[in-house]
């Protein structure tokens, strides 16, 4: 999404009276989709950083984000899409539009159409009214709102960027449908789990000591896949159970643990004898875009609720969270002994299983602040729970356990 979508400020999402598709969702969006109100060097400096790399690399399709920068919708930002996308950067794909993305750019759809193409869009995503921009295009065209060298210029570059990716190329065969969840691709997501998954904090609990009596497992979390994958996964907001091909926490569990290992969803375990080990795995309800916009990101009650009764049977307590974004949950981690930040590892959850049993070292880092309450959302200078770069480092083959700060190389930019 170019360009600044991720400064956008809270309550900014703007609302508009003539699309009929808001009725019923317009309440949810308050920072996506919203304003960046940010000066042209922190633009600059922080969030035009990464395409610049993308062009250099060679990337051929961009697309303009719902966002606005200071009050003008990137839909129909010609400086930026134009002056500095293609001109300044060198860009030779093209510009597509988000969802219904030119639509919001004036009540008269006409203009949202003139205006968007002039400002660099090249393709339009027009799934609900795709005969009236094309309609619309022809009458503006021939009435010169929109130059034919710009049109010439919007096919050019879909042209090109086809032509790159070998659609024009007899011998260039399409791969079949089939590798899609091949073997090889659910071992290159299973990798990316391994390469993700933070442990944010370990009082001696992980990796699962091979001496422990039995290890209870809770949480709905640790056995649903749509709950690991999150948002845009099948349907656009995502889903609840086995949504999709995979396995889970609780499935790589069993599959590498030589431990008895009981699982309820609730925590309701029927025996007396306490476990030596408890896991449990919370997660984020799955969203995408302004439904997931919340204020005061956090474990819900159902989770607190089970994690309260495993920490009052469990004699050492493991904490996996999956989120889209760090928590406010410094109550939890407290009483935990052992942290993941498991983000939403996806299909292949049985990674995450892997790993807490030794099988694979944990080595990724956070991204960015994890705070420490909610007023820190807003302030960023105050000291995070967990700083950029934090992350416990060890190895289950040499049995040790490292925790240092992250080094300046090491820190994402």
């Amino acid at each position: 999404h170019f360009v600044g979508d991720g400064a956008t400020t809270w309550g900014t999402a703007p609302r508009f009276s003539w699309e009929h598709w808001w009725d019923g969702w317009g309440d949810s969006w308050q920072i996506d989709q919203g304003d960046a109100l940010i000066s042209e060097e922190v633009l600059r400096s922080t969030h035009l950083r990464p395409y610049v790399g993308a062009v250099e690399a060679g990337v051929m399709t961009v697309m303009a984000s719902y966002n606005s920068w200071n009050g003008e919708k990137l839909h129909a930002h010609r400086g930026l899409l134009t002056g500095v996308l293609k001109e300044e950067l060198g860009f030779r794909g093209f510009v597509v539009s988000d969802w219904m993305g030119i639509d919001q750019i004036d009540s008269d759809y006409e203009t949202s159409v003139v205006t968007s193409i002039n400002a660099g869009v090249d393709m339009v995503m027009a799934p609900e009214n795709y005969l009236r921009f094309i309609e619309v295009m022809k009458r503006v065209t021939a009435s010169g709102q929109i130059p034919l060298p710009r049109i010439d210029d919007a096919v050019r570059r879909i042209l090109r960027a086809k032509q790159a990716a070998g659609l024009f190329d007899p011998e260039s065969a399409a791969p079949p449908l089939s590798v899609v969840g091949s073997k090889e691709h659910r071992s290159l997501a299973g990798e990316a789990v391994r390469h993700s998954a933070v442990l944010l904090k370990n009082d001696r609990a992980l990796p699962l000591p091979p001496g422990v009596r039995s290890i209870e497992v809770a949480g709905r979390a640790a056995d649903d896949i749509g709950l690991q994958c999150g948002g845009w996964t099948v349907g656009w907001q995502g889903g609840f159970g086995r949504t999709t091909e995979g396995s889970t926490l609780l499935e790589g569990l069993r599959a590498t643990s030589p431990h008895q290992i009981a699982f309820d969803p609730s925590g309701h375990f029927s025996d007396i004898d306490r476990p030596d080990i408890g896991i449990v795995c919370i997660a984020e309800p799955p969203y995408a875009e302004g439904p997931g916009d919340h204020a005061a990101p956090t474990a819900s009650d159902e989770d607190r609720a089970v994690f309260a009764r495993m920490r009052e049977r469990a004699e050492s307590l493991v904490l996996v969270v999956y989120s889209g974004r760090p928590l406010v949950i410094p109550d939890l981690i407290d009483q935990a002994d052992a942290v993941v930040a498991a983000w939403l590892p996806g299909s292949e959850g049985a990674a995450l299983g892997e790993m807490l049993s030794g099988h694979h070292p944990f080595t990724a880092r956070t991204p960015q602040p994890w705070p420490r309450s909610f007023e820190a959302l807003a302030d960023q200078t105050m000291a995070p729970l967990f700083p950029i770069g934090h992350g416990l480092i060890f190895n289950p083959h040499s049995a040790s356990l490292e925790t240092s700060p992250a080094q300046p190389d090491q820190i994402p930019d």
